[in-house]
Protein backbone atom coordinates (compact mmCIF):
# COMPACT_ATOMS: atom_id res chain seq x y z
CA UNK A 1 0.00 0.00 0.00
CA UNK A 2 2.77 2.70 1.04
CA UNK A 3 4.40 1.86 -2.55
CA UNK A 4 1.04 2.45 -4.12
CA UNK A 5 1.04 5.68 -2.15
CA UNK A 6 4.30 6.90 -3.89
CA UNK A 7 3.20 5.47 -7.25
CA UNK A 8 0.21 7.61 -6.73
CA UNK A 9 1.14 10.65 -5.19
CA UNK A 10 3.94 13.00 -6.65
CA UNK A 11 4.86 14.49 -3.76
CA UNK A 12 4.33 12.29 -0.93
CA UNK A 13 6.18 12.00 2.60
CA UNK A 14 6.67 8.54 4.53
CA UNK A 15 6.61 8.72 7.82
CA UNK A 16 7.22 5.85 9.47
CA UNK A 17 9.03 5.09 13.04
CA UNK A 18 12.89 4.30 13.37
CA UNK A 19 13.91 0.80 12.25
CA UNK A 20 10.42 0.04 9.88
CA UNK A 21 13.21 0.05 7.33
CA UNK A 22 12.32 3.83 5.12
CA UNK A 23 15.30 2.59 3.07
CA UNK A 24 14.07 -0.64 2.11
CA UNK A 25 10.72 0.83 1.48
CA UNK A 26 11.82 3.40 -1.19
CA UNK A 27 13.81 0.60 -2.89
CA UNK A 28 10.44 -1.36 -3.44
CA UNK A 29 9.66 2.18 -5.25
CA UNK A 30 12.32 2.57 -7.12
CA UNK A 31 12.55 -1.13 -8.30
CA UNK A 32 9.13 -0.72 -10.10
CA UNK A 33 10.31 2.19 -12.14
CA UNK A 34 12.95 2.25 -14.83
CA UNK A 35 16.06 0.77 -13.82
CA UNK A 36 18.09 3.46 -15.31
CA UNK A 37 16.05 6.36 -13.61
CA UNK A 38 17.99 9.11 -12.91
CA UNK A 39 17.84 9.64 -9.24
CA UNK A 40 19.29 12.35 -6.19
CA UNK A 41 18.90 10.95 -2.59
CA UNK A 42 19.59 13.86 -0.12
CA UNK A 43 20.74 13.39 3.51
CA UNK A 44 22.31 15.39 6.47
CA UNK A 45 24.56 12.71 7.27
CA UNK A 46 27.05 11.18 5.80
CA UNK A 47 26.09 7.66 8.25
CA UNK A 48 23.11 7.84 6.28
CA UNK A 49 24.68 7.49 2.56
CA UNK A 50 26.25 4.41 3.68
CA UNK A 51 23.23 3.09 4.97
CA UNK A 52 21.58 3.32 1.70
CA UNK A 53 24.43 2.51 -0.31
CA UNK A 54 24.94 -1.11 1.85
CA UNK A 55 21.17 -1.75 1.67
CA UNK A 56 21.28 -1.26 -2.15
CA UNK A 57 23.89 -4.00 -1.94
CA UNK A 58 22.07 -6.05 0.27
CA UNK A 59 19.34 -5.92 -2.08
CA UNK A 60 20.42 -6.24 -5.42
CA UNK A 61 19.60 -2.74 -6.42
CA UNK A 62 21.94 -1.48 -9.33
CA UNK A 63 21.69 1.74 -10.32
CA UNK A 64 24.42 4.16 -12.04
CA UNK A 65 22.49 7.07 -12.15
CA UNK A 66 22.07 7.36 -8.46
CA UNK A 67 23.42 11.23 -7.29
CA UNK A 68 24.20 11.45 -3.27
CA UNK A 69 24.51 14.77 -1.66
CA UNK A 70 23.52 16.31 1.74
CA UNK A 71 20.93 18.91 2.10
CA UNK A 72 23.96 21.81 2.95
CA UNK A 73 24.46 20.71 -0.71
CA UNK A 74 21.39 20.38 -2.49
CA UNK A 75 21.64 24.04 -4.37
CA UNK A 76 24.58 22.37 -6.10
CA UNK A 77 21.34 20.04 -7.79
CA UNK A 78 18.52 22.89 -8.15
CA UNK A 79 18.85 23.35 -11.95
CA UNK A 80 19.13 19.46 -12.12
CA UNK A 81 16.52 17.48 -13.36
CA UNK A 82 16.26 14.00 -12.04
CA UNK A 83 13.19 11.13 -12.32
CA UNK A 84 13.24 10.78 -8.62
CA UNK A 85 14.32 13.07 -5.47
CA UNK A 86 14.75 11.60 -2.09
CA UNK A 87 14.92 13.55 0.96
CA UNK A 88 15.76 11.53 3.71
CA UNK A 89 14.91 12.91 7.47
CA UNK A 90 13.01 15.30 5.92
CA UNK A 91 12.53 17.27 8.94
CA UNK A 92 16.10 18.59 9.16
CA UNK A 93 15.27 20.68 6.52
CA UNK A 94 16.47 24.16 7.69
CA UNK A 95 14.96 27.26 6.35
CA UNK A 96 17.14 27.78 3.66
CA UNK A 97 17.20 24.36 2.48
CA UNK A 98 13.54 24.66 2.00
CA UNK A 99 13.76 27.50 -0.10
CA UNK A 100 16.44 26.07 -1.66
CA UNK A 101 14.44 22.90 -2.62
CA UNK A 102 11.43 24.97 -3.82
CA UNK A 103 13.60 25.86 -6.84
CA UNK A 104 14.71 22.13 -7.12
CA UNK A 105 10.90 21.30 -7.24
CA UNK A 106 10.47 23.31 -9.98
CA UNK A 107 12.19 21.51 -12.08
CA UNK A 108 11.65 18.20 -10.96
CA UNK A 109 7.94 16.54 -10.50
CA UNK A 110 8.94 13.53 -8.52
CA UNK A 111 10.20 13.64 -4.31
CA UNK A 112 9.65 11.25 -1.77
CA UNK A 113 10.17 12.69 1.93
CA UNK A 114 11.31 10.41 4.25
CA UNK A 115 11.43 10.63 8.72
CA UNK A 116 10.64 8.82 11.62
CA UNK A 117 10.76 12.16 13.62
CA UNK A 118 7.63 14.86 11.72
CA UNK A 119 6.49 17.27 14.40
CA UNK A 120 3.01 18.60 13.37
CA UNK A 121 4.55 22.50 12.69
CA UNK A 122 6.93 20.63 10.58
CA UNK A 123 4.69 18.57 8.66
CA UNK A 124 2.26 21.47 8.49
CA UNK A 125 5.51 23.82 7.42
CA UNK A 126 6.58 21.05 4.73
CA UNK A 127 3.29 21.23 3.20
CA UNK A 128 2.40 24.95 2.96
CA UNK A 129 6.02 25.48 1.97
CA UNK A 130 7.22 22.65 -0.40
CA UNK A 131 3.32 20.83 -1.07
CA UNK A 132 4.18 17.71 0.31
CA UNK A 133 1.44 15.47 1.77
CA UNK A 134 2.13 12.68 4.36
CA UNK A 135 0.63 9.18 2.87
CA UNK A 136 1.43 7.16 5.44
CA UNK A 137 2.39 7.05 9.14
CA UNK A 138 3.71 4.35 11.48
CA UNK A 139 4.10 5.86 14.62
CA UNK A 140 6.64 4.77 17.60
CA UNK A 141 3.65 4.34 19.92
CA UNK A 142 2.28 1.81 17.59
CA UNK A 143 5.38 0.07 17.23
CA UNK A 144 5.72 -0.36 20.27
CA UNK A 145 2.73 -1.97 21.47
CA UNK A 146 2.42 -4.09 18.26
CA UNK A 147 5.51 -5.85 18.68
CA UNK A 148 5.02 -5.92 22.58
CA UNK A 149 2.01 -8.47 21.49
CA UNK A 150 4.30 -10.61 19.58
CA UNK A 151 6.95 -10.88 22.62
CA UNK A 152 5.96 -13.70 25.32
CA UNK A 153 6.70 -12.90 29.20
CA UNK A 154 7.66 -8.76 28.96
CA UNK A 155 7.90 -6.74 31.39
CA UNK A 156 7.29 -2.89 31.19
CA UNK A 157 8.31 -0.45 33.43
CA UNK A 158 6.02 3.23 33.73
CA UNK A 159 8.32 6.16 33.70
CA UNK A 160 6.70 9.50 34.28
CA UNK A 161 9.46 11.05 32.37
CA UNK A 162 9.57 9.46 29.83
CA UNK A 163 10.59 10.97 26.40
CA UNK A 164 10.60 10.77 22.93
CA UNK A 165 14.00 9.71 22.49
CA UNK A 166 13.46 7.11 24.95
CA UNK A 167 10.19 5.54 22.54
CA UNK A 168 12.79 5.50 19.63
CA UNK A 169 15.10 3.71 21.72
CA UNK A 170 12.67 1.49 23.01
CA UNK A 171 10.67 0.85 19.11
CA UNK A 172 14.13 0.28 17.78
CA UNK A 173 15.18 -2.04 20.55
CA UNK A 174 12.09 -4.36 19.66
CA UNK A 175 11.76 -4.12 16.19
CA UNK A 176 15.29 -4.91 16.61
CA UNK A 177 14.33 -8.10 18.31
CA UNK A 178 11.65 -9.18 15.95
CA UNK A 179 14.02 -9.22 13.19
CA UNK A 180 16.52 -11.29 14.41
CA UNK A 181 13.90 -13.96 15.46
CA UNK A 182 12.67 -14.22 12.19
CA UNK A 183 16.31 -14.05 10.86
CA UNK A 184 17.16 -16.73 13.50
CA UNK A 185 20.08 -14.72 14.38
CA UNK A 186 21.17 -14.32 18.09
CA UNK A 187 20.17 -10.99 19.67
CA UNK A 188 22.52 -8.51 20.65
CA UNK A 189 22.13 -9.01 24.15
CA UNK A 190 25.27 -7.28 25.00
CA UNK A 191 23.89 -3.92 23.04
CA UNK A 192 20.65 -3.89 24.37
CA UNK A 193 22.07 -3.92 28.20
CA UNK A 194 24.53 -1.07 27.32
CA UNK A 195 21.23 0.84 25.85
CA UNK A 196 18.56 -0.28 27.41
CA UNK A 197 16.59 2.12 29.97
CA UNK A 198 12.69 1.12 30.15
CA UNK A 199 10.63 -1.76 28.47
CA UNK A 200 11.12 -5.24 27.91
CA UNK A 201 13.49 -7.02 30.33
CA UNK A 202 16.61 -7.95 28.26
CA UNK A 203 17.32 -11.41 30.16
CA UNK A 204 13.73 -12.51 28.51
CA UNK A 205 15.55 -11.18 24.48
Amino acid sequence: LIVTGVQTCALPILNLCPRFGKIYTSINALEKLNPHSTVLIAYPDVKIKEAWQKDFDTRGYANPNITYTTHLSLHKHKDHVFDVIILDEIHLLSDNQIEVCKELFANNKYVLGLTGTLSSYTEKTLYNELGLNVIAVYPIEQAIEECLALIPNYTVFTMSNLKRNDLQMVAGLLITYLLNKSCHKAPRKDIIRDNWQSGVDPELL
